[in-house]
């Protein structure tokens, strides 16, 4: 377990700390980073969000929200491990709001 997260940090912790740095634009995308055994899309749709795209990445689940704060919320209480701004990594993948 050590070394997957030693893994995980490094390979994943620049571009996060990137992201993590954006300002809040008070996108309806939120970015939910879960732990790699939840079912990400299913808590997302159990937190009031919508899954983005036809795909998820094993951690993380790009979501559009009507309440941000009750969202960020009730995916935390859920097992999120972090929330936030969704709103540039939709624009790198190529989404558009």
């Amino acid at each position: 377990m050590r070394v997957f997260v030693m893994v995980m940090l490094l390979t994943c912790g620049p571009a996060l700390a990137g992201l993590a740095l954006q300002p809040d634009t008070g996108s309806p995308l939120r970015l939910v980073i879960l732990p790699p055994w939840s079912d990400g899309p299913a808590l997302v749709t159990a937190a009031g969000g919508a899954v983005v795209g036809p795909e998820t990445a094993p951690i993380a689940v790009l979501a559009q929200v009507d309440d941000l704060q009750a969202f960020d919320t009730a995916i935390r209480a859920l097992g999120a491990l972090w929330v936030m701004d969704g709103a540039s990594i939709a624009a790198f993948c190529g989404y558009a709001t």
